[in-house]
């Protein structure tokens, strides 16, 4: 099992040199533009070859998620059980960073590559919307950023976590996805993402991800790496992280009435 883990740590480090290799010797090269509508934009001089490697990223973290998995399988302890899902669940959240690149079809300039791999790598085994459907949700959060349409918002507001709360009630909101009613929206939005209006063969690509998964974190440990590697992460800690991140994305409730979407993005 040492092998493995040994092999798994030599591989996500090669592939992140390769990466880094590969597009660190045109960062000089890079080409600004100032546009009216969209602000200040970068771009980094296109190769053919980025086509062979977009990718890797999306590799080398269920590389390091593998990693930690042989990890849980060899040291049988729970306070390393606890840093090892903690490890996982950061690595579940780095993923779903890779796929926000995907959702503005910044990695490929194959849009249905794109999709593929953050549908496989992501969307599928954390049992999210698709990442065509989260596009679409994306985009109208960037044109209605901090305004009562945007849905990041919607989140708050839902919940009740707005201007005016108690401390109380502001630090059940922090920690919402730790609670029982958050956790219970957590399975439910899951189980809607993953079984409510797919076409069949979407649905047969989601379960043969998911039960893959399953399949070879059972065969790396047995039902204690599937726990431990997968099912906690999943439900419990990655939301947690990722609730964080939404509420450290933008100045919330800030009024951006009557700005331009850009300068609503700049305000917020």
């Amino acid at each position: 099992m040492l092998s493995w883990v040994v092999i798994c740590l030599v591989c996500t480090v090669t592939l992140r040199l390769i990466y880094r290799c590969m597009y660190q010797e045109r960062v000089n090269d890079i080409k600004w533009t100032d546009l009216k509508t969209q602000g200040l934009r970068y771009q980094l001089p296109y190769r053919t070859t980025d086509e062979y490697i977009f990718f890797f990223p999306y590799v080398w973290v269920w590389l390091d998620i593998v990693l930690f998995v042989l990890l849980i399988s060899m040291i049988s302890s729970y306070p390393m059980d606890v840093i090892f899902m903690l490890c996982i669940a950061s690595r579940f959240r780095a993923l779903q960073e890779i796929a926000h690149f995907s959702v503005h079809r910044a990695l490929s300039r194959k849009a249905k590559r794109d999709a593929f791999f953050a549908n496989i790598c992501f969307q599928y085994p954390m049992l999210k919307v698709s990442i065509q459907r989260r596009r679409q949700s994306h985009l109208i959060h960037h044109a209605c950023v901090n305004t009562h349409e945007d849905p990041n918002l919607k989140d708050f507001i839902k919940i009740g976590f707005v201007p005016g709360i108690s401390n109380v009630q502001f630090i059940k909101g922090v920690f919402y996805p730790l609670t029982f009613q958050g956790v219970k929206s957590t399975l439910n939005c899951a189980i809607c993402n993953t079984l409510l209006d797919q076409p069949f063969g979407t649905l047969l690509a989601r379960f043969f991800v998911i039960a893959t998964i399953i399949f070879i974190l059972f065969v790396l440990g047995g039902g204690r790496t599937v726990l431990y590697g997968y099912l906690i992460p999943v439900f419990l800690i990655y939301p947690f992280f990722a609730w964080l991140s939404q509420l450290l994305e933008h100045r919330w409730f800030v009024n951006v009435t009557g700005l331009p979407r850009i300068q609503r993005e700049y305000a917020s």
